[in-house]
């Protein structure tokens, strides 16, 4: 999610991302901003913000004396998220299969599954803007929706000045439900505008639902890895939350003999079989790991590896990840009979 947040608003989201925060960092923050202030302070708990065009920063607006902002309540836990009821709107089977395309290529749902899609895909209002209509006004306090263009046209502008257009399929209002600030450009119907939108609250307690449950499965799977076991508890969260999982067939092979690596893998379910010149020469199931040479030592994949059960799904590091946990891991690495195994055939 930080990585398509960089790319879309370079300034912000690269910002976020230099600093050293895990990406699910982003979205707890935000989610918890709230719910320190008085009851009959209910405007002020919408300060949520920015959006679409957020190239550039504004400057929040000075509040009257007096008045609280939100203040961070912490880290929103995975039972909070799933205490949120999402609201249900009528649609036609076409019209919820156009939305679940477009959510289903959009990487802020890449960590939903089917079931958190569907929910999603219900949760989405139908609203309609004509020719000239202002759908969110930069400098706004309150925002409250994410959009998703069902048909027609519409621009950010920043000022005068048009920064973006959008299409049928594109969606904007991210950033808002992700940071607080105020909106950084206003988006406006350039044709009549037939969108889709979905309340912030839906939208963040699915996400940082499926991210927090798909984090403690992880943290869980590497705490029972022997590798992982001298990890402290932080060393481990930060692994967690910068796996990729990857899927392949039976007779696939994950990486290959005599290629640049640079990825760090490790077995999540299934079995894998190492080959080395032809020869099968180490069969590796759940909890193994392999990839760390080329890591470690800058060489070339020293063998293949290969899918040999009816498939495999694998943990991937990347190598920057890998390095910035380079301490811990790879003094571990090393002293892991596993690594010894890798070394002898490498020298084979």
């Amino acid at each position: 999610i930080a990585d398509y947040l960089a790319s879309e608003y370079d300034v912000r989201a690269a910002v976020r991302r230099e600093s050293g925060s895990r990406p699910t960092e982003v979205i707890e923050a935000y989610h918890n901003e709230t719910e320190d202030e008085d009851d009959d302070d209910d405007d002020d708990d919408a300060e949520d913000t920015d959006e679409a065009g957020e190239m550039v920063a504004i400057p929040a607006p000075t509040r009257p004396a007096g008045r609280r902002t939100s203040v961070s309540a912490g880290v929103m836990n995975l039972e909070r998220a799933k205490a949120h009821v999402a609201p249900v709107f009528d649609k036609s089977d076409e019209e919820k299969a156009r939305i679940l395309k477009c959510i289903s290529s959009n990487p802020l749902f890449s960590e939903c599954d089917n079931a958190a899609l569907e929910t999603l895909t219900a949760a989405f209002e139908k609203c309609s803007f004509p020719p000239g209509q202002v759908i969110i006004r930069q400098g706004d306090l309150v925002a409250e929706h994410f959009f998703l263009l069902d048909s027609g046209t519409a621009s950010a502008l920043i000022g005068e000045q048009e920064v973006k257009t959008y299409n049928d399929g594109d969606s904007f209002g991210e950033l808002a439900l992700l940071y607080n600030q105020p909106r950084a450009a206003t988006v406006k119907a350039t044709s009549d505008a037939a969108l889709w939108r979905l309340d912030q609250n839906t939208f963040k307690s699915i996400i940082v639902a499926n991210v927090l449950e798909k984090r403690a499965k992880y943290i869980e799977f590497l705490k029972r890895c022997q590798l992982m076991q001298a990890l402290s508890e932080l060393e481990i969260m930060t692994l967690a939350d910068s796996l990729e999982p990857r899927t392949f067939s039976k007779g696939q092979e994950i990486i290959v003999q005599g290629e640049v690596g640079n990825d760090f893998y490790v077995i999540e379910d299934g079995e894998v079989q190492c080959v080395k010149d032809g020869e099968p020469v180490l069969k590796l199931s759940s909890g193994d790991y392999f990839g760390e040479l080329a890591l470690l030592y800058n060489q070339a994949r020293q063998a293949s590896v290969v899918v040999e059960s009816d498939g495999a799904s694998v943990l991937v590091i990347d190598r920057k990840t890998f390095q910035r946990l380079m301490g811990p891991l790879g003094a571990i690495l090393k002293r892991n009979p596993l690594h010894a195994q890798y070394i002898e055939l490498a020298s084979e």
